[in-house]
């Protein structure tokens, strides 16, 4: 049998592409949101080359290039300023980019037609194998159903039968959007590397920076307000090299955001009957790697793949096999390099030198792996 309706449940980056790439495909995909309007945290997101490869076989990569800064090479510093790293990024078949996420959700939308987006439909439970009721009593019907949810995903406790928590790693992270400043190398995804911190630094098009920070902290330890934020982030990283404090200081109290990082271990049973998973709702990953949203839409468009060229059992089972080799690798290297980046004392100086005495080439190679792949492969 081959779908003829899908309902996806959650409105973001994953379900919006996966909207699109459905309808691609001659499937009748609608999004079901629980805000009342789409919309995406004020932040920044880096899209590496196996993601705007994606967005390309959309047909949105354009539209989220015409807003979006350039990713050419990786610089790795010390507090004091000094270059560990310098690597470049293979942008040989697809570029990499910065990108606001509300744009891309903006280039997402635009893809679709007004009857495919339903929000203010907060999802109250799966109540059998393509059945969902929503919370104002509606009910909906679809011969596949797809969880878009994010980590603490409703659809995801249907598929496992389990409410897992999600997994504190250990730190929280400041996240704002601020000028520009003049002395930022263009092209640059620019980090830090302290003792438990880290602070980096990317284009995000039209004049604007957007920054991450880390700081070895025990969960839940809660800044409450904007100038809490914005303040203990400038206290945090003020000593550091320019331009950071600057960057922090030009940022507004109200475009820095802050929340702790979660991850889940690696799922294998993303799939019940006609229901499956995508992104966060079925591989949560640490931000280290800036893959989240990239392997959300590298599940998009895989998806449809495998659907157009199978039955849909079959299609949902290659999909699973083919996925979770993909996101589980990521996964986890994504948590390593979260584990490297927070270390303290004498092991964050030995990675220190070990980043320092490692060629850019080198890590260029080492990273081919991730930004090579195709998800139409």
């Amino acid at each position: 049998m081959s779908p003829r309706t899908a309902a996806i449940i959650g409105g973001g980056i994953g379900g919006l592409s996966t909207a699109i790439a459905l309808r691609q495909i001659g499937i009748e995909a609608t999004v079901y949101e629980r805000a009342p309007v789409l919309g995406e945290a004020g932040a920044g997101i880096s899209l590496w080359p196996n993601a705007t490869r994606a967005l390309r076989q959309l047909g949105v990569l354009d539209r989220v290039l015409d807003t979006a800064g350039p990713i050419a090479a990786l610089s790795v510093r010390h507090p004091v300023g000094r270059t560990l790293l310098r690597a470049p990024i293979d942008t040989t078949d697809a570029p990499a980019v910065c990108v606001y996420r509300p744009h891309l959700i903006d280039a997402l939308r635009s893809a679709l037609p007004p009857e495919a987006l339903r929000t203010g439909r907060p999802l109250a439970e799966v109540t059998g194998d393509g059945r969902l009721r929503f919370a104002n009593g509606s009910k909906v019907d679809a011969d596949l159903v797809v969880g878009a949810d994010g980590i603490r995903s409703t659809v995801r406790r249907f598929v496992t039968g389990s409410d897992e928590a999600p997994v504190y790693r250990g730190y929280p992270v400041w996240r704002g959007i601020g000028p520009l400043p003049s002395s930022f190398v263009p092209g640059e995804i620019a980090e830090t590397w302290g003792d438990g911190l880290r602070f980096g630094l990317l284009d995000v098009g039209d004049g604007r920076a957007y920054w991450y920070a880390t700081a070895s902290r025990p969960q839940g330890s809660d800044l409450p307000t904007a100038e809490a934020r914005s303040q203990v982030a400038l206290d945090t990283f003020a000593r550091w090299h320019a331009p950071i404090e600057e960057v922090v200081t030009s940022t507004p109290a109200e475009a820095v955001l802050y929340g702790d990082t979660f991850d889940l271990p690696p799922l294998r049973g993303w799939r019940r009957g006609r229901t499956v998973l995508i992104g966060d709702a079925a591989h949560p990953t640490t931000p280290n790697l800036g893959q989240g949203g990239g392997m959300a839409i590298e599940d998009a468009v895989a998806l449809a793949v495998h659907l157009r060229r199978r039955p849909l059992d079959d299609a949902l089972d290659a999909f699973v096999r083919a996925r979770y080799r993909r996101t589980a690798r990521v996964s986890r290297e994504s948590l390593w390099t979260g584990r490297l980046g927070q270390a303290h004392g004498p092991v964050a100086r030995l990675r220190d030198l070990a980043t320092r005495l490692t060629p850019g080439a080198a890590y260029a190679r080492r990273s081919r792996w991730l930004f090579a792949y195709d998800a139409t492969a």
